[in-house]
């Protein structure tokens, strides 16, 4: 009989241990994540998929360190039931409440796209694409072959600003559902916060596109909200007194060159966007702006300054004249 008790404590004993074991490899797990890699990937979750299916295929793809801990975590929670099919942006550095809380909240059949400033159609595109919010390519393809006829201010526009829209998509954070986000629901909603600023600001409907593009060198040009507006008065009386604006971002965008150094041949480039070739400005917008490079084109400081230039350290430094301009290039860039 004693040899029975004992083979049965050491049993209980056993169990215990096991329980104890396996309650610490759960709370391990949850504190855990797969790596310390930030980088994003896509996860999507069909209709229909069950806890359980789901769980599997995040541990599949390495997101999660433990399906089964999942799986018991959601259920214990009381989440299993809420999760929500659709497309999520997750990473590895993820613990197991912090990828239920993802996949569970309020906003998970939602994704944030992200239109930054200073970024062109293409760059947009590339972008999004490197979130997984769209396939590349199809940004640039649907500006430029979708209907946006609802759009009332495109109405009087250029064709040529019309048939690619650079520009014209306001950059901001956008939520949409993650179910059935389109590049052309991405552009319409740009499009529509685009009118709402044009209308705030009571710009003329005549003179639409010569704001946005003088907006888009502005973005280009100025790296603070104060030199905006007399950048901006600097550049509307270069046009007014007939100078070429010489703006190297135009160059830049005629040449697609973003950063490597400029030669010679780029800027004799004979381009309608080369302002380094060309008088006037430019056909259209180089690219996406800020809210405040737009008032600033519609609200320019006037001053005598004809020229300006950025040193090393980001300062700007304004010249009435050439000769000014020549020794302060001389000053600060050689």
């Amino acid at each position: 009989m004693k040899s029975i008790l004992k083979i049965l404590a050491l049993l209980l004993v056993l169990t215990a241990v096991i329980l104890i074991g396996r309650e610490w490899i759960y709370q391990n797990n949850l504190e855990n994540t797969v790596s310390a890699d930030t980088s994003e990937v896509l996860f999507k979750i069909e209709q229909g998929e069950t806890a359980d299916q789901i769980a599997k295929k995040l541990a599949d793809s390495d997101l999660v360190v433990s399906a089964g801990a999942l799986t018991r975590y959601l259920k214990a929670s009381k989440l299993d039931d809420k999760l929500r099919f659709g497309r999520y942006i997750l990473a590895r550095n993820l613990t197991i409440p912090e990828l239920a809380s993802r996949l569970t909240s309020d906003e998970a059949g939602q994704i944030k796209v992200r239109l930054p400033e200073g970024f062109t159609i293409a760059q947009m595109d590339e972008y999004l694409a490197e979130h997984f919010i769209i396939n590349q390519g199809e940004l640039i393809r649907c500006a430029s072959e979708c209907d946006f006829s609802d759009i009332s201010f495109l109405s009087s526009e250029p064709d040529n600003v019309k048939q690619r829209l650079e520009g014209y998509l306001f950059p901001d954070t956008y939520f949409h559902d993650a179910r059935s986000v389109t590049a052309k629901e991405i552009i319409h909603r740009a499009l529509i916060e685009m009118s709402r600023k044009l209308e705030k600001l009571n710009i003329d409907q005549n003179r639409i596109n010569e704001v946005l593009t003088m907006a888009s060198l502005l973005e280009k040009e100025t790296w603070t909200k104060q030199e905006k507006p007399v950048v901006a008065g600097i550049l509307w009386a270069r046009l007014h007194d007939g100078m070429r604006l010489d703006v190297d971002a135009t160059t830049r965008y005629a040449v697609g060159k973003l950063k490597a150094p400029l030669t010679q041949q780029d800027l004799h480039f004979n381009d309608s966007y080369n302002t380094r070739y060309v008088h006037g400005l430019p056909p259209g917008p180089i690219c996406a702006f800020s809210e405040n490079s737009l008032r600033a084109a519609t609200n320019p400081e006037e001053t005598d300054y004809r020229y300006y230039l950025h040193d090393s350290d980001g300062v700007i430094h304004y010249a009435k004249t050439l000769e000014g301009h020549n020794l302060n290039v001389a000053k600060w860039l050689r």
